[in-house]
């Protein structure tokens, strides 16, 4: 491989690791906004909903976006959606999961503006009893 492509290879890897680290230090509710643009999510907090097997997801944008949430009980395989009724394309998002086992853990990303976020890549996880 030339030196170019290496340089180009390396620079390209530096950009996707500096923005994954910008979300991480994001989704995990700092309040030093600065960083956040556009449809990052921030400031993102789950609890229990009204019902003993629903579960709200919350968050926010900077700019008006499309946001839901991407969910399941199999890590690699999130095939249930949810989204906003309230407002389909907004800065404050509220999303309730409902229908939940106690017994099980689930997992979830959200998605904003066309991007899917989570924790390094990796799916956000709860379960109901650790909502309690």
């Amino acid at each position: 491989m030339s030196k170019k492509l290496i340089y180009i290879f390396g620079g390209v890897l530096v950009c996707l690791v500096g923005a994954l680290v910008v979300f991480v230090f994001k989704a995990q509710g700092s309040s030093d906004l600065d960083m956040v643009s556009g449809c990052v999510p921030y400031n993102v907090s789950l609890s229990k909903g009204e019902d003993d097997h629903q579960v709200v997801i919350d968050w926010k944008t900077e700019e008006e976006c499309l946001g839901y949430v991407i969910y399941g009980d199999d890590m690699g395989n999130l095939d249930l959606v949810s989204i906003d009724t309230k407002d389909l394309s907004s800065e404050i998002h509220t999303v309730v999961l409902e229908k939940l086992l106690s017994t099980k853990y689930y997992y979830f990303v959200i998605s904003s503006g066309g991007m899917d976020y989570g924790d390094s890549g990796v799916p956000l996880s709860f379960s109901l009893s650790s909502l309690q």
